[in-house]
């Protein structure tokens, strides 16, 4: 996939020089899904229907076990849902500033 490599946490991920960045920034994506908060990092088609994987934004063990969410790390779990059920998209857009000030020095 152009480069990038999956890490151990279903991202994604591939480094590349500060000069060829033309824009910075990060997406935020954030949706409900059965009346609980999630953030979407990605969707696809599969079967005629569009997919989203979504992490969990709440912080109740026992709600996301209940919705049968993937448990990545202790308070940090992860599903996928089709895109028509979810609720109240939005999207944030995080710039920052001066791309210099971030580069690694």
């Amino acid at each position: 996939m152009g480069g990038f490599e999956r890490t151990d946490r279903l991202w994604w991920r591939r480094e590349v020089p500060l000069a060829e960045v033309g824009e910075f920034y990060e997406l935020w994506l954030t949706c409900t899904w059965r009346d609980q908060p999630f953030r979407v990092t990605h969707r696809w088609q599969e079967g005629g229907v569009t997919l989203a994987r979504l992490f969990y934004l709440g912080r109740n063990a026992d709600i996301a076990e209940g919705l049968r969410l993937t448990k990545l790390d202790p308070g940090v779990y992860t599903g996928t849902a089709p895109v028509a059920e979810l609720a109240d998209v939005q999207a944030v857009q995080n710039t920052p500033t001066a791309l210099a000030d971030h580069a690694p020095r």
